[in-house]
């Protein structure tokens, strides 16, 4: 259990974030009720929804599994602030991650941003390669200013007036940002705009077919009982709004979130112990836990790792 924070409002999401195609009473007939009542982050308890419990969506058009209300930006800036230093991991290396940024884009000269870069680990390690290096952050954070070369460009993905040098990119990565947009489509857009025709992105994100969600339902779903994670992909809806978005997939991999490397054999110990509990009677389990929430399992490849090469511009 948390310190209680009150402080959250809840907008509702009456289109789908990726092809805007409005919630009809059939999507409803069809969705989940979100299991959770309750998120954790940074070591405070939030009430999990609004005036009514939040449910679990799945498209028919994309395929995107999307929650119907989540919580507004300023409710989540007011969070962050007040955990900071309790929230999120700590440094992790990203040499792989750079490997494969050199089979997209083999150029020192070339030029590179990250989106949501938080404290700077991978613009630090990719300045070991790249010249120019940005960042996109909806803040700045001094600690990663410092491994800068190229610009900071302030906003969210997703805005709808994104301001920046006009720079067109070579590469751009979105590690552990495409489940926080709250509008796919204006996101998907925007990356199409910060590219140069022929320039790679590269998406990590959580993986909505992987055997988690489909044994047990997205609404038991680890990943989406996060107050942070507003939708998530499979491997379909992921390439559909790609391909809507201008760009064509060069390759897909279905891996481990990268923070399950940083963990101790304790704690890969730990989390390997609760998934079979919870494999073995996923009642039994929510009855002995804590707050009854579904592990993340320590080995289960529950996520995409998708490379996109830009295409076309967007008209």
């Amino acid at each position: 259990m948390g310190i209680a924070f009150d402080d959250i409002k809840y907008i509702r999401r009456e289109i789908c974030p990726q092809c805007h195609t409005k919630v009809s009473p059939d999507w409803l007939k069809q969705a989940k009720n979100l299991k959770a009542v309750e998120y954790s982050f940074g070591g405070y308890a939030i009430p999990a929804h609004g005036a009514d419990r939040t449910m679990i969506l799945v498209c028919p058009e994309c395929a995107l599994v999307f929650k119907d209300q989540v919580p507004a930006t300023e409710s989540l800036s007011k969070l962050f602030a007040a955990s900071v230093g309790k929230a999120w991991g700590t440094y992790y290396d990203y040499t792989d991650e750079l490997e494969l940024a050199k089979t997209c884009c083999n150029k020192p000269e070339a030029a590179m941003l990250d989106i949501g870069s938080s404290n700077g680990d991978l613009p630090r390690k990719f300045a070991e390669f790249y010249s120019y290096v940005s960042a996109l952050d909806v803040v700045p954070n001094p600690a990663c200013e410092q491994y800068l070369t190229g610009e900071y460009i302030l906003g969210l993905l997703d805005d709808f007036k994104l301001e920046w040098s006009g720079r067109l990119y070579d590469l751009v990565t979105v590690f552990d940002v495409a489940e926080h947009l709250y509008d796919v489509r204006q996101g998907m857009a925007n990356l199409n705009k910060l590219l140069a025709i022929g320039g790679h992105a590269i998406i990590e994100t959580g993986d909505a077919g992987s055997d988690f969600p489909r044994r047990y339902g997205v609404e038991n779903w680890w990943y989406l009982n996060l107050i942070e994670h507003h939708q998530a992909f499979s491997e379909a809806a992921l390439t559909l709004a790609a391909e809507q978005a201008g760009f064509g997939v060069v390759s897909v991999r279905h891996k481990r979130h990268k923070n399950k490397s940083r963990l101790s054999w304790k704690g890969l110990l730990r989390r390997a112990v609760k998934s079979v509990l919870y494999r073995a009677s996923p009642s039994l389990y929510r009855m002995m836990s804590v707050d009854g929430r579904q592990p993340a399992p320590p080995f289960e490849q529950d996520h995409l790792l998708m490379v996109l090469k830009k295409l076309r511009d967007l008209s």
